[in-house]
């Protein structure tokens, strides 16, 4: 296969993890009107959230306005929103299906996205990123979601695969690599197009954030209603039955280890074998830093007697 082909390949199948967004969305507002028991069509507005981002990729024209189409940037983006919205709501009929086929169904279809997005970083970037996103993140991963169920936040019973001695399910895990690197992704494609390499590193990760937190907030009302997740019962139900913990946790997970990338990639003079090395050593300083951020927007948002605080506090002691 010639460069030229080559070169072609990788373009028709560089926008995979903006698809992702597309079919995460839809994927998940077919599940909530037609499979799930009794349907949930209160869900429905939140497949607005990552499809913001999918429309923005496609209609953030860059600085120079010279290499995007809006015209049809806006087409596009309209027939693929459109069609399956009018589909799923309005023509195809409810087929529901009993709680622990979907489950299982989501587990499979979420290790076979994950297994194409990894590919997508190792061959239309580079074996660097696969590193940086499927590896580093996992450890990364690990650590939240172990450690969210040791500290007693939530439970997750009756996956098909788990690593023997981690609490969390080995799919779960690897969701956080795929939620970092599809908002990664996706955030520096939009923000390349308004020109330079040199954001400012604070900037990158408040975008990276958003780009994650946007599909959480369509996520997780499914996931706390299918049992994905269960909650403790102390911490009161807030958006759509997701306590507001669950979300300030996604802030203070995501902006640590934005920053940490950005800002190592950043650094001028380094290879990419020294980012790399870079990067895991800054794991373990995200992971402090984030337990600080979500303590402080803990007792911003939900105050210090909270029920969330006690939490915090019991799984501090225990951790002691």
């Amino acid at each position: 296969m010639g460069k030229a082909a080559v070169a072609r390949l990788k373009s028709t199948f560089e926008p995979i993890p903006v698809w992702y967004l597309w079919f995460q969305a839809f994927s998940l507002l077919n599940t909530e009107v037609r499979l799930l028991e009794p349907p949930r069509r209160d869900f429905a507005p939140t497949v607005l959230s990552p499809l913001i981002w999918f429309a923005a990729y496609y209609l953030v024209k860059p600085r120079d306005g010279t290499t995007r189409n809006l015209w049809n940037g806006m087409l596009l983006v309209t027939l693929s929103c459109a069609v399956p919205a009018v589909l799923i709501l309005v023509v195809l009929p409810r087929t529901p299906r009993p709680p622990e086929l979907l489950m299982r169904d989501a587990e499979l279809v979420r290790l076979i996205l994950a297994t194409v997005l990894a590919l997508h970083s190792w061959f239309s970037i580079s074996k660097w990123a696969f590193i940086k996103f499927f590896v580093a993140a996992f450890v990364y991963g690990a650590v939240l979601e172990s450690g969210g169920i040791a500290g007693g936040f939530f439970n997750e019973p009756g996956y098909m695969l788990y690593i023997p001695g981690v609490p969390a399910p080995f799919v779960n895990i690897v969701g956080w690599c795929v939620v970092i690197y599809v908002s990664v992704y996706v955030w520096q494609k939009i923000m390349g197009r308004f020109g330079g390499r040199r954001w400012r590193t604070a900037v990158f990760a408040m975008g990276v954030t958003a780009v994650a937190l946007s599909q959480d907030l369509q996520i997780d009302p499914y996931a706390t209603r299918a049992g994905w997740w269960i909650w403790h019962d102390s911490l009161p139900a807030g958006f759509l039955g997701v306590p507001v913990l669950n979300f300030l946790a996604w802030i203070s997970a995501v902006f640590p280890f934005g920053w940490s990338y950005w800002y190592i990639e950043t650094r001028t003079g380094t290879t990419e074998l020294g980012r790399i090395m870079r990067l895991f050593l800054a794991v373990p300083i995200a992971l402090v830093v984030a337990l600080a951020i979500v303590l402080v927007l803990t007792v911003i948002f939900r105050g210090a007697s909270s029920p969330d605080m006690a939490l915090f506090r019991q799984a501090l002691l225990l951790s002691w």
